[in-house]
């Protein structure tokens, strides 16, 4: 089920890994005058990761064996203690090969440092970018050597950084006793270590201070540009001993001596004896080795280093990218859409789009050769000089008036039409209902009233790109549609006149929203509105949820869910928002509740389902199958034994009652009696099962509809257009 910020609490440790850009260090002030943290991997003479600033002699040399206040003085290691130790490793697309191998040396670093065993420590690694993944349990590996064997194996996933979701993750289904973590009686500490070099993506507040309470010890580990609120945010108190910065990627790895300390006693390194100019390494038994930072290699002393690394010391003269060869050379790359030049140094633009100095009107379109075209919005065509644009379709642009249906005369001209039923007024733009209205369906339902079936006028998805769903929120009347590519859109009708209203006309169909969503890649097959909470839920072909929130007129992610096991096939939130039901195309069919926790499940096996909806009053689901039957169960999963049972006749793609509970549309398509080719269908239905009309839809293949909320109007979604039906009642 989704899974928003407020989760459960489990208790358990957790280690937190943000990807860290290899990137020249930025210019910063002097951390030590943040209050809050401590600052690590300091190159030089006057600090090093691998121990606090020892004293310093008035020559510059370090004093032997200075230490701070406070410290423990003499040399020796320690059997570490006992640990629940999980690592969350942040894998999103700005972490580079080369610093991914990092991240996992850093981890197995640190695991050398502690006793693994049933009895010991047990580690665990979650991965996580936009979506979470267990890489094993605590466990899984009760020695160091196959530990570390199941980090080299981490691959990265992809973008985003949800650490809030992560975090839930791992106290949902990490830190449970069946998952290898020792329960509160065992007294292991639990602890987290959270290393990051920017801003997480969700909210952590609450997630964090839900592990401090539930006993977890967080420690926060900046680097670079990270953000020392965010880390501030996470840490327990005291911050000065839970905060921790390193200025480069290039030494988070030899920070291992520094948790070595905390989760043990004391060894040369941490002592600050051990006069490394740059890190200390432990190798146990009181003996320890200097190394050096990322672009330096250690001199013949085996304590200071000299430069190694061109790239790092910014004298390459690359005026983009300084990549370092193995050789101790190094190399110059350009950024995308530049190529190299001659002097191996500097680059010129490859992508002229990208430059802004093509000169197209409207669209530049790179092609392969290195070269552009030009190409015009809908509605226009392009001129002969191939830069500019004319108006080919004025019905096109959307500016015509009409308030029916606009009909292109030519390049430059257009007429409008009305909707059967209606007559053009004397402006020629708007239209007037006329008392004998031609009817495509007509029924009698029972309340004695007349019901007229009409198609009103379609919008068009630019580009052709084919819609899988369509949604129509009735209370805010915003219209959700999903397609192919990640397309989603929220548009909105303008709104209908008083005038309209007391004449019983259908809302107009001009647009006074249309904005595209961004979140999904594959592409978005279920879109369906929370109409109680304001919120948007949709789904697309890879198993990946979106709940969508409006804020200060835009949409923004609230919660992101990935089952990771089938594709969702369809879902519908009750009446009163608070429990949403979820088709999955295995067969396994999912309830939970508006704040993301599960209420019942069910594995229709053997089943083929295509959609799903509540009944008005919150107390019946209805489950259409591929086959064109709808089967009925009860709020609880139970099946209704003497339901009212509708064989369609066709293959069923959507069905929905509309808000008042008294019409159950389904939309589908069958066999042409005198033709190969499918024909798309609406039938409509009593909540007695009584066939009340069916409404032949033009297009190639329907794949959804909805109802406009005062059950006047039903949106359909046919190949890459929105299609407007009306449904206008004539009391007797």
């Amino acid at each position: 089920m989704l899974r928003p910020a407020p989760a459960r609490r489990l208790p358990g440790l957790l280690l937190l890994l943000w990807p860290l850009l290899l990137l020249p260090p930025l210019a910063a002030p002097d951390p030590v005058a943040r209050p809050g943290f401590r600052r690590l991997g300091t190159q030089g003479p006057e600090g090093s990761p691998g121990r606090r600033p020892s004293s310093v002699a008035p020559d510059g040399a370090p004093a032997s064996g200075a230490s701070e206040p406070g410290r423990v003085s003499g040399a020796g290691v320690c059997k570490s203690r006992p640990l629940d130790l999980v690592f969350l490793i942040d894998s999103s697309r700005s972490v580079r090969p080369l610093e991914f191998t990092k991240v996992k040396t850093f981890v197995s670093r640190i695991i050398d440092t502690l006793n693994i065993g049933p009895a010991d420590t047990r580690v665990a690694v979650v991965n996580y970018a936009s979506t979470v993944k267990i890489e094993f349990q605590l466990q899984a590996y009760t020695d160091k050597q196959s530990l570390k064997q199941a980090v080299g194996r981490i691959t990265p996933l992809s973008t985003g950084t949800m650490s809030g979701l992560a975090i839930q993750t791992a106290m949902d289904e990490v830190f449970t006793v069946e998952a290898g973590a020792r329960g509160p009686s065992s007294n292991i500490p639990k602890v987290a270590i959270i290393v990051t070099d920017g801003r997480p993506q969700d909210q952590v507040n609450e997630v964090a201070a839900r592990a401090r309470a539930s006993g977890i010890e967080l420690y926060a580990v900046g680097v670079d540009r990270a953000d020392m609120e965010s880390l501030k945010m996470m840490a327990s108190e005291p911050l000065e001993e839970h905060v921790f910065y390193v200025e480069t990627y290039g030494v988070i790895e030899k920070l291992s001596s520094r948790f070595q300390e905390t989760f043990c006693a004391l060894d040369p390194c941490v002592l600050g004896t051990h006069q490394c100019q740059h890190v200390c390494i432990s190798d146990g038994e009181g003996k320890h080795h200097c190394e050096c930072s990322q672009g330096y290699t250690l001199n013949a002393d085996k304590k200071t280093c000299s430069a190694l690394d061109k790239c790092a010391l910014n004298t390459h003269g690359c005026e983009h990218i300084c990549v370092n060869d193995r050789s101790g050379s190094y190399h110059c790359e350009c950024y995308e859409g530049y190529t190299l030049n001659e002097d191996r140094k500097t680059c010129s633009a490859q992508d002229k789009c990208a430059l802004g100095t093509h000169g197209c009107q409207h669209i530049c379109v790179n092609d392969r050769t290195g070269s552009y075209h030009c190409e015009c919005y809908d509605g226009y065509t392009l001129n002969a000089d191939k830069k500019t644009c004319s108006v080919r379709d004025k019905c096109a642009l959307g500016s015509h008036g009409c308030q029916h249906i606009c009909v292109s005369d030519g390049a430059a001209s257009y007429h409008c039409d009305c909707y059967p039923g209606y007559t053009l007024n004397e402006d020629k733009k708007t239209c007037s209902a006329i008392e004998e209205a031609r009817r495509l369906v007509s029924t009698e339902d029972v309340c004695g009233c007349e019901a007229t079936l009409a198609f009103q006028e379609k919008i068009s998805i630019p580009n052709n790109v084919k819609l899988k769903c369509v949604s129509w929120n009735k209370e805010q009347g915003f219209i959700a549609c999903g397609g192919e590519d990640g397309l989603l859109k929220v548009l909105k009708l303008e709104t209908q006149t008083d005038d309209a209203k007391l004449r019983g006309l259908a809302p107009p169909s001009k647009l006074s929203m249309n904005q595209n969503l961004e979140g999904h890649s594959g592409s978005v097959q279920v879109v369906t509105w929370n109409e109680q909470y304001q919120k948007l839920t949709t789904s697309d072909e890879n198993g990946l949820i979106i709940v969508w929130m409006l804020y200060k007129g835009s949409w923004f992610e609230e919660m992101i869910n990935n089952r990771n096991k089938s594709v969702v096939r369809s879902m519908s939130w009750n009446a009163d928002g608070q429990k949403i039901c979820i088709v999955y195309e295995d067969g396994a069919v999912i309830v939970g509740s508006v704040d993301g926790n599960r209420i019942w499940g069910k594995d229709l096996k053997g089943k083929q389902l295509s959609h799903v909806t509540w009944s008005a009053d919150s107390k019946v689901l209805l489950f259409g199958m591929a086959n064109g039957e709808i089967h009925i169960y009860d709020n609880q999963g139970n099946f209704i034994v003497n339901p009212v049972l509708i064989d369609t006749g066709m293959y069923v793609v959507g069905i929905q009652w509309n808000h008042m509970g008294s019409v159950l549309a389904v939309a589908g398509f069958q066999k042409a009696a005198t033709q190969d080719k499918d024909v798309n269908i609406v039938q409509f239905y009593t909540p007695f099962g009584e066939h009340l009309g069916t409404l032949k839809v033009p297009g190639k293949e329907i794949s959804a509809l909805s109802w406009e909320g005062g059950g006047l109007k039903i949106a359909l979604a046919v190949d890459s257009f929105i299609y407007f039906a009306n449904i206008r009642p004539n009391y007797k």
